[in-house]
């Protein structure tokens, strides 16, 4: 049997999946038929049977099956001695690290052993977040001024160029492991992006407010790390005061 397991936090993520691409691979003892059926959660392969001819090398069967979490691929009727390798297509580039248990072996002699043998694969996606919210201060500050920001992500194993919480990152110069987006934010506004791949690196920076009289206090998360089902907040803070000044002639 041949189970397919999902982990983490990630499974509403951009880059979540429904299905992956599981291929199995049996050969039979030297001059043997290679004679057996199977059922899976395959829709386009549910059912089937297995009838290859005796070989020197050992007949071989191959075939891939798409498995959504907790789905299964059962086999009976295998020849004793058959032996067997599962893998899975690479999925790394949508966040998830593989883990497989029994990834190969040799059916048992007994047909009770040989229904024990249970292959096992485990995606894991993790996932965390980000909030960028602007505050305003001073005795001039204007509530309703739209403020600029750009956040940049980075990540060297994930393709990260998606839609994080409504939030549209796009590849810089062509690189899917670099994205970037622009926000607008009034005072007392901020914008989440979720389901951000763990691991990926971010940095926050606000347009230049100077010439219009604003002092920006950048906070010390302006750059930081994506933690597992973590949501830091980066607030920046725009201050713009202003005085009279009264002239008198006497």
């Amino acid at each position: 049997t041949v189970t397919k397991q999902v982990t983490g936090e990630g499974a509403s993520a951009p880059g979540a999946r429904t299905a992956f691409e599981i291929t199995v691979t049996l050969t039979a003892p030297a001059n043997r038929d290679l004679v057996g059926s199977y059922t899976s959660g395959d829709e386009e392969h549910a059912n089937g049977t297995l009838n290859e001819t005796a070989t020197a090398q050992g007949a071989q069967w191959s075939e891939t099956f798409a498995l959504g979490a907790g789905e299964t691929i059962a086999f009976t009727g295998l020849p004793t001695g058959t032996k067997y390798e599962v893998t899975e297509k690479d999925y790394s580039q949508n966040g998830y690290t593989t883990a497989y248990t029994n990834q190969t072996g040799t059916i048992a002699a007994s047909d009770a052993a040989a229904a024990g043998v249970t292959a096992r694969v485990t995606n894991t996606l993790n996932v965390g977040g980000l909030t960028v919210e602007k505050t305003l201060g001073g005795n001039a500050a204007d509530a309703e001024k739209e403020f600029s920001f750009t956040v940049t992500l980075k990540n060297e194993s994930v393709e990260i160029n998606k839609t994080y919480g409504g939030v549209e990152f796009t590849a810089v110069n062509g690189n899917n492991h670099e994205a970037v987006a622009t926000l607008t934010l009034k005072g007392g506004e901020s914008a989440t992006m979720s389901g951000i791949p763990a691991g990926t690196s971010y940095t926050v920076e606000e347009a230049d407010y100077k010439a219009e009289g604003y002092v920006t206090t950048i906070p010390a998360n302006a750059e930081g790390g994506i933690a597992v089902d973590e949501t830091p907040t980066v607030t920046f803070r725009n201050t713009r005061n202003t005085g009279d000044l009264t002239v008198t002639k006497q």
